[in-house]
């Protein structure tokens, strides 16, 4: 995946969404980033732009109502809590028999959550939908380099570091500055 930072924009978030190596959504428990201006030698002061501890996010709520593809409306689902849950953001239905399906809110209503694609499988109350996206800041200092966006606007990397299971994941992202 690419990023875009805007340029004299401020700070600005860059999200990922943790993948297994099946290719499935997964929700981590903590994650590290890394950013740094690519132009930089491994070895140069100005390389690392940031690092730290990466925001997860904090939704788990509780179906209120059976959802999924045996459902009258594919694309709703309803929860006990919308707090948090923001439209353009990814979030994934856990449910107790293990399975989990990922998807991109499209709007939120009340505590209806109406989704830009129907849902494939079928989930019950004793379901949750949970956060899945992590978040890192790009500082504005060098959002604001307006020798840098001449210059190209980068590349810098952010690279996101996580454990599923028992694996480390290190993924690595180009951004650049427009």
């Amino acid at each position: 995946m690419q990023h875009r930072v805007i340029y004299n924009e401020g700070a600005q978030t860059l999200r990922h969404v943790p993948v297994d190596r099946r290719g499935h959504v997964v929700a981590v428990g903590s994650a590290t980033y890394t950013l740094v201006d690519l132009r930089e030698t491994t070895t140069s002061g100005d390389r690392v732009l940031a690092s730290g501890s990466a925001t997860v996010g904090a939704v788990s709520t509780l179906l209120t109502t059976a959802a999924g593809a045996g459902v009258a409306d594919p694309t709703l689902v309803a929860v006990t809590s919308a707090t948090g849950i923001t439209a353009g953001h990814t979030y994934a239905i856990q449910a107790i028999d293990g399975r989990t399906e990922s998807f991109v809110v499209e709007r939120v209503s009340g505590l209806n959550v109406y989704l830009a694609h129907e849902l494939v499988g079928d989930y019950t109350t004793a379901d949750s939908v949970v956060s899945v996206e992590i978040t890192a800041s790009f500082p504005s200092t060098p959002a604001a380099d307006e020798t840098s966006l001449w210059d190209g606007g980068g590349p810098y990397q952010i690279t996101w570091e996580y454990t599923i299971g028992d694996q480390l994941y290190l993924v690595p992202e180009i951004i650049w500055l427009t």
